[in-house]
């Protein structure tokens, strides 16, 4: 039967795969200033733009040009040059520092493929563009996104002798696995540009749509997650002052403002027509949690006589404790059940609040609070020992 984040996960997939119809690769251009970076984005995108000389102006050295601006299915990414940044050792830098923060980005934004841009105008290859290269190859991800551009082919002789020299040496000093393409700066004389760009977007098609759509399925359900701590909190309290107020009120009197509770976090979750919780399972919850635990470790945290907790009588303290847990607990299965739905993974929904998997969420949060209460206790005594 569907359900309402059934519904939520149907529509979000409908219109992640049209926008993701054709995929958008981002490419980034690494090599010394001069060698050509600049001219071959203005071939891609026909687009004519003066050299980037003012470091200071580009982000990090790095500038980001991107193709739907220019009706392009392409983002191409610039880089300062090394000569320009001060040398090797702080284009090195840059280079890792701009790695390590497309890792942590979504995969439709990550580099995806690398472009190393080396000219045949100086008829000499630098130790850096052989350092490069090899260095980026090492991580297995990037491997096989990696190119070597040969630029201002236009230049070279006429049966391009620099060219293929170089694309020998290249071969020899990085892998012999590795892609190298000749392309030039005159637009009559495209050479390997069109292999470069398809090589370029059948690198994009190992990314797992479903799995970069799953992920962020996940990254809406930690937003669900922290709506349902609000609520948690709420109850929490409101046990607590109920409670209070009501110092013998035995533990059935919390068990429909617990129901309701779960009610609302199940909702945050859109999986109420899914499953329910009933009030039966919360109240053995209730019973089980008092006699297993709170006569149990929990009496060494909360002072609370064991008489009372034995006829059913509860406490702020014990009230609270078993209300947010219980919470947690809640929350968690919902968490858990989503998090399935979105992988396409089965789901239990006939067992999914059946209060011995409930009664085993709030155990590891028992046992949570227990550390942290012994670690608070610790710490007190010996505050009293340094007095």
């Amino acid at each position: 039967m569907a359900n309402r984040y059934e519904d939520t996960i149907q529509s979000e997939w409908e219109k992640f795969s049209s926008e993701q119809g054709r995929l958008i690769p981002n490419i980034l251009l690494l090599g010394a200033s001069g060698c050509g970076k600049s001219s071959l984005i203005n071939l891609i995108l026909n687009k004519e733009r003066g050299p980037v000389i003012d470091v200071s102006h580009m982000t990090k050295g790095f500038e980001t040009y991107y193709g739907q601006e220019y009706n392009m299915n392409v983002n191409l990414i610039d880089s300062c040059g090394y000569e320009w940044s001060g040398g090797g050792g702080q284009y090195l830098a840059s280079i890792k520092e701009k790695m390590k923060e497309s890792l942590g980005k979504d995969p439709l934004e990550k580099i995806h493929v690398i472009w190393y841009c080396i000219s045949v105008a100086p008829h000499k290859i630098w130790s850096l563009d052989i350092d490069i290269p090899k260095m980026l190859r090492e991580d297995p991800e990037l491997k096989n996104h990696i190119a070597v551009v040969i630029t201002h082919c236009d230049m070279d002789h006429a049966n391009g002798t620099t060219a293929k020299e170089y694309r020998k040496f290249l071969k020899k000093a990085i892998g012999e696995d590795l892609k190298v393409f000749e392309v030039s700066t005159d637009p009559n004389i495209p050479l390997e540009l069109e292999e470069l760009i398809v090589w370029s977007m059948s690198a994009m098609s190992d990314i797992d749509l479903e799995g970069v759509f799953a992920d962020r399925q996940i990254k809406t359900l930690n937003d669900k997650r922290k709506a349902a701590m609000v609520k948690i909190g709420f109850y929490t309290a409101l046990a607590g002052s109920a409670a209070a107020i009501l110092p013998y009120g035995r533990s059935a009197a919390l068990v429909p403002l617990q129901l309701k509770m779960a009610n609302s976090i199940i909702q945050i979750y859109e999986i109420e027509d899914l499953a329910n919780i009933s009030q039966a399972v919360i109240g053995n919850v209730l019973i089980s949690q008092l006699g297993k635990k709170a006569a149990g470790g929990l009496l060494k945290i909360i002072p609370v006589s064991p008489t009372r907790i034995i006829h059913g009588v509860v406490d702020a303290s014990v009230a609270s404790l078993i209300t947010g847990t219980l919470g947690l607990a809640v929350s968690e299965i919902c968490y858990s059940t989503c998090e399935k739905i979105a992988k396409g993974e089965p789901v239990d929904t006939e067992h999914m609040f059946d209060a011995e998997i409930i009664t085993q969420y709030m155990d590891i949060f028992y046992d949570r609070f227990k550390s942290k209460g012994k670690g608070k206790s610790k710490s007190k005594g010996k505050q009293g020992k340094g007095v």
